[in-house]
């Protein structure tokens, strides 16, 4: 039985094999609830990101007033976050090969989990280099990782975009958000517990839904990330006849 394409641009249906590879053995719901949380957890994985990457513009002169620190001391605070965070991008690739993206990740959040209280727990200066270094690893990490993640195990195309776009708009917007939170809340609640509001509760969610939800045996391979032929790309936007099995003829 032939079909005739008349519209410009249409793509064969997913075939059998493809829907096989979907989350719950081809339930779309199924899989519609995973790209959502997929979605979800890179958002609020990229906001906690930008949240941490701002902080210490916010917060450093309170810490230096508290600590009575000298020019010198309250500006390695803010360079040791920074050049952490920039080593940490450029060797995320090689921790990713050798311990996986997930587990990457779950590290990498509980230990900024960590280093948050422990920041604001025991308010020393070598302590607070300390927590800068490994939030600043931490924060790299993310930055690299959650972009593999989510291009590995997004099930559709258009999850994956919707995931990125909206991360990327977060962690660029993350300025004016810590901003916002910093006029309202950071003089009445002080700049420890003004610390502990801002990127944890993200972070939290983050690693409830790693833990439990996305894990590694339930994400299936994409199938959109399958290399198309050359025959599928010139065919695809011609009125053209397919035939029951999905092929394309002229």
């Amino acid at each position: 039985r032939i079909q005739i394409l008349f519209e410009v641009g249409t793509r064969p249906q997913m075939a059998d094999s493809e829907k096989e590879n979907l989350v719950g053995g081809g339930n779309e719901g199924a899989a519609k609830r995973w790209d959502v949380l997929l979605i979800v957890f890179v958002t609020l994985c990229k906001l906690g990101d930008s949240i941490e990457l701002y902080l210490p513009g916010v917060i450093t002169q309170e810490i230096s007033c508290d600590l009575k620190l000298t020019n010198v001391k309250e500006g390695l605070l803010t360079v040791a976050l920074y050049l952490t965070t920039g080593l940490s991008t450029m060797v995320g690739f090689g921790v990713v090969r050798v311990v996986g993206l997930r587990i990457t990740l779950l590290i990498s959040l509980y230990l900024s989990v960590g280093a948050t209280i422990l920041s604001v727990t025991q308010v020393t200066y070598p302590i607070l280099i300390i927590t800068r270094l490994l939030v600043g690893v931490c924060v790299g990490f993310n930055i690299v990782v959650s972009g593999l993640f989510i291009s590995k195990n997004a099930i559709r195309k258009k999850s994956y975009e919707i995931g990125t776009m909206l991360s990327s708009l977060t962690i660029d917007s993350g300025g004016c958000w810590m901003g916002l939170l910093a006029y309202f809340f950071l003089k009445p609640l002080g700049w420890k517990s003004f610390t502990l509001i801002t990127s944890l509760p993200l972070f939290a969610v983050c690693i409830i839904l790693l833990q439990f939800f996305l894990k590694e045996d339930n994400m299936p391979a994409a199938p959109w990330h399958e290399p198309r032929r050359d025959s599928d790309a010139s065919t695809e936007g011609s009125i053209g006849t397919t035939n029951t099995e999905g092929g394309v003829e002229g």
